[in-house]
């Protein structure tokens, strides 16, 4: 899909800094990659997300007066002290090892291995990702590869929760967007307390392992009903038009370039892209070319960026829409598993 970068277009202007990357999975370019070996204690030590003193002090005006009933959530970051957020008193913040602690109790049940640990936005945001043993198989050939991840949060705006996360082996293309709508599918942890392998931490790993395996069931089902699904040339250039609509009497040229340029990137990733082939002609094959252009140019980010994409759902949003547009030109029944 290299040549795709070399059209002299607005569409390369938005990849600029693309051209020498290849599309891949946050997981492989971002975050520490964790030792099979290591308990999950010792993967948060190597990936730096240990001693950081989480901890509440008053929060105070630019003029010196303490703000009443708020707090200001900080901790210390690579070394350096870093606020994470204000929030009201009643928030009580919980470090990394205690939130994820209880994934220690997946690991002892679970064939799961850890994969990677990290953060983002500034320590805001952290992860744990399993991976998931035994491929999915798409018509046979087509791998994906499974994941489950834990995120926590030190500003408030997420509870520890867990997701499922998959990606295509022969191009690292985050597909997750034909899992079902994350809202309903992850399951979310409530504060577990200060020992993280007792009762409540059994029960808590044994529901986000039945969430995650039930996911990818549905998930397998729909995508194999996806590939079997015929599309004509008429429904694959429907699909484009509506995925990149142009009104060429009420849009600005700016606009009518972007998205033509954008939609012919798609078409090419589509019909021309290594990982694409043989997979021409189906609905499966359709999103996947679409999902991964739109991926391409996802990873003309910075790896954060990328990974704080898919794993705050912003990439899932996006291939929803793809999935909704294609299911609908392609008949495909709305109650199918995993299709939202």
């Amino acid at each position: 899909a290299r040549q795709q970068m070399e059209r002299g277009s607005e569409m390369e202007k938005e990849l600029v800094g693309y051209e020498d990357r290849e599309a891949k999975s946050p997981r492989f370019v971002y975050g520490q990659t964790i030792r099979k070996d290591a308990t999950l204690a010792e993967g948060l030590k190597d990936a730096g997300m240990t001693g950081w003193n989480v901890r509440t002090e008053p929060a105070y005006t630019a003029d010196g007066l303490e703000i009443p009933g708020h707090q200001v959530v900080l901790g210390e970051v690579a070394g350096a002290t870093t606020p994470f957020a204000v929030m009201k008193s009643r928030y009580t913040p919980m470090d990394y090892g205690e939130a994820f602690g209880w994934g220690q109790t997946i690991l002892d049940n679970s064939d799961l291995e850890l994969d990677t640990i990290g953060y983002y936005r500034g320590g805001r945001r952290g992860f744990v990702s399993f991976r998931i043993p035994n491929s999915i198989k798409v018509a046979g050939a087509d791998e994906v590869r499974a994941y489950l991840n834990i995120i926590s949060s030190h500003d408030g705006t997420a509870p520890i929760f867990t997701q499922v996360s998959l990606e295509r082996l022969m191009c690292s293309n985050q597909i997750s967007g034909l899992l079902s709508d994350r809202s309903k599918a992850r399951y979310s942890v409530r504060h577990i307390g200060v020992d993280p392998l007792g009762r409540q931490s059994i029960t808590a790993a044994r529901e986000a392992l039945g969430v995650a395996f039930g996911e990818i069931e549905g998930f397998q089902q729909t995508v194999d009903q996806w590939a079997n699904t015929e599309m004509t040339p008429a429904q694959v250039d429907r699909v484009f038009s509506e995925i990149f609509p142009v009104d060429l009497e009420k849009d600005s040229a700016r606009v009518v370039s972007r998205m033509t340029n954008a939609r012919e990137f798609a078409e090419d990733t589509y019909e021309h892209s290594d990982a694409q082939k043989g997979m021409t002609g189906n609905a499966w094959g359709l999103f996947s070319g679409i999902t991964e252009a739109f991926q391409w140019k996802e990873t003309a980010k910075s790896d954060e960026a990328v990974a704080a994409s898919v794993l705050d759902g912003g990439l899932d949003r996006q291939q929803r829409r793809v999935a909704g547009v294609i299911g609908t030109v392609a008949g495909i029944p709305k109650a199918a598993p995993v299709l939202v």
